[in-house]
């Protein structure tokens, strides 16, 4: 990290490649997969990590030792992932999508099922999309690209969007 600091690239380089190494290793174990679907996830993680660690590179001291350094901006990334997954199931709970299509459909909406409804009326087609395969579905965000055709980075924003336009109609950040 020093010599990368210091504008070596190929040391740059090699550290990430060190690092994506040791993170796909070590992901699964600290994500519990189980919990958070497939391979795709941990993929997306690391890139998360990885792009973190590019953005605040300068603030690494040269001085202190690097894998405690880097083990926090690691687990800062690792808990704002569970806290999203978590964030999503609890907004779930509250407004399960199957109750609220159903109870739309029979003409007895209850509040809750009005409110979903009202919100996901907001949204873009491909808001609502991307929001079902990555959400409701458990798809990686690959594969969610894969099956709607657009980018990574797309798919990354339209499911921001959303969740964002949601949390609003909701309140707040849960």
């Amino acid at each position: 990290m020093r010599l990368a600091q210091a504008g070596n690239k190929a040391a740059y380089s090699e550290l990430l490649e060190n690092l994506a190494v040791h993170l796909r290793s070590f992901l699964p174990h600290a994500l519990h997969t189980a919990q958070f679907g497939d391979d795709g996830v941990i993929e997306d993680l690391l890139q998360d990590i990885l792009l973190a660690l590019h953005q605040k590179r300068h603030t690494y001291d040269p001085a202190l030792p690097f894998l405690p350094w880097f083990y926090g901006l690691s687990r800062h990334k690792i808990i704002d992932r569970i806290r999203s997954k978590d964030a999503y199931r609890r907004l779930m709970e509250k407004v399960s999508w199957e109750n609220t299509v159903n109870e739309m459909e029979s003409g007895s909406s209850s509040e809750s099922a009005l409110d979903i409804a009202e919100v996901l009326g907001t949204l873009t087609a491909q808001q609502r999309e991307v929001l079902e395969l990555t959400k409701a579905d458990g798809l990686s965000v690959a594969e969610a690209a894969a099956k709607t055709g657009l980018s990574e980075s797309n798919v990354k924003v339209l499911t921001y969007r959303a969740i964002r336009s949601i949390r609003r109609r909701f309140g707040g950040n849960s």
